[in-house]
């Protein structure tokens, strides 16, 4: 038997800039508007139901603290399904930058706006939803872009403004199982033109750091309109071997048949399976020249892996998902429950039959700390490698993080 031990103990920090103080004062408080009826998502932002909101007007410039020369106007409401958000951006057309067409393509030389929102209000999981003028929809899940949510958004550009309109149903976010919410919130819009960035909350250049989000209040959610139950996917594929030699067309197709299943049984949790899926259509990333002997960490777009995969991070990386080839079948339950998160995922290998194994149990320690436990197995008829670990961060003063990480692998033949 080999044992491996490793620990890991790190500090990270963000960048500190001085200047001269300037006393601008903005609430970070925003009461939720419900809506009688849900606003058409075209861009225009002409539905009659917005007059029943008041726009959000304050924003300020991150780099500098002071106040933004192009004028935001957002509108927030929601109803038993889904959260509208509307921006209208007064800038002339002729000084906007927008050339991104592909979703969750890169907005960071361009024009756009951005929510985050942290549903529990814990200030340690966002979600991000953003569009450009153009109507691209970017997306990402606790900093995950591989992660897609199926919500809708559409842009109109006028000569003096621009706007926006989203609709993102309760369906697809992790929410507290009760009526009465309250979420973290930052609302942004990128000035690229000024090369500036503009925000509701006073989150700095940071913007999507839980900790300095304000707060949407009045959110009163009926459950029912916040589970998708089950959702199946199923997929039938062939592949034609010119090699065989027979007449009969049906003995060179080898047949594919496989079907995904997902259940969402409450607000907080989450249950996956699949049987024997078919990845072979998934985009590969492309890599560039290598000019190392270490492993390469790519991400793994494969949707069962994909899916809530960044659970099983840590600090010490002890799994990754590219390692595992063809599966016949795996199956996850991701869930939250009050203040600790947790997951579970099993999958068998197709090549070499091996079961791998995972457990993750994270508790959050309040104002964006946590400690956390994991554990990971690799079982073969004749031998297994498995891995142990346990984890913690803890948030500081000034924007400091303090990383631990103590982890412990044994393998035997």
């Amino acid at each position: 038997m080999t044992i491996i031990r490793s620990l890991r103990i790190g500090l990270l920090t963000c960048s500190v800039l001085f200047f001269c103080p300037i006393s601008i004062v903005f609430s970070q408080t925003i009461q939720a508007k419900k809506l009688d009826t849900p606003p058409v998502i075209d861009g225009s932002m002409n539905d009659d139901i917005l007059k029943q909101i008041t726009p959000i007007e304050e924003f300020r410039i991150a780099e500098l603290e002071t106040t933004v020369p192009d004028k935001t106007q957002i509108y927030i409401g929601y109803d038993d399904n889904a959260l509208y958000v509307g921006f209208r951006c007064f800038q002339e057309k002729f000084q906007l930058i927008a050339n991104q067409t592909r979703r969750d393509g890169s907005f960071k030389f361009e024009d756009h706006v951005a929510i985050y929102i942290d549903t529990y209000h814990d200030k340690i999981r966002t979600y991000c939803f953003g569009v450009n003028p153009l109507g691209t929809q970017l997306d990402d899940k606790q900093g995950d872009i591989g992660w897609d949510g199926v919500w809708s958004a559409a842009a109109l550009i006028d000569e003096t403004v621009w706007s926006v309109e989203m609709k993102i149903p309760y369906y697809i976010l992790d929410l507290p199982e009760k009526t009465e919410q309250s979420w973290g919130l930052n609302l942004v819009r990128r000035h690229q033109s000024l090369d500036r960035t503009s925000t509701w909350a006073d989150s700095g250049v940071n913007v999507s750091d839980a900790n300095r989000f304000g707060t949407l209040e009045n959110l009163s959610i009926i459950q029912k309109g916040t589970v998708k139950k089950y959702e199946l996917t199923g997929y039938v594929s062939t592949k034609y071997d010119g090699t065989i030699e027979s007449d009969v067309l049906f003995d060179r197709l080898s047949p594919h048949i496989g079907v995904d299943v997902s259940n969402k049984p409450n607000t907080s949790t989450r249950i996956i399976g699949t049987l024997f899926p078919d990845f072979s259509h998934i985009e590969s990333e492309v890599q560039g020249i290598v000019l190392t002997d270490l492993e390469q960490r790519l991400t793994d777009r494969r949707p069962f892996f994909q899916e809530d995969g960044r659970i099983f991070r840590t600090p010490i990386s002890l799994f990754y998902s590219r390692r595992i080839g063809e599966i016949d079948y795996g199956g996850k339950i991701i869930g939250k429950l009050e203040n600790a998160t947790y997951g579970f995922m099993n999958v068998r290998e197709t090549k070499d039959k091996s079961h791998n194994t995972l457990l993750r149990g994270m508790w959050d320690l309040g104002n964006s700390s946590s400690v956390g436990v994991f554990g990971a197995s690799k079982e073969l008829k004749d031998s297994n490698n498995r891995s142990l670990s346990v984890d913690t961060r803890i948030r500081l003063p000034q924007a400091f993080n303090f990383i631990g990480n103590y982890a412990i692998n044994w393998e035997t033949d």
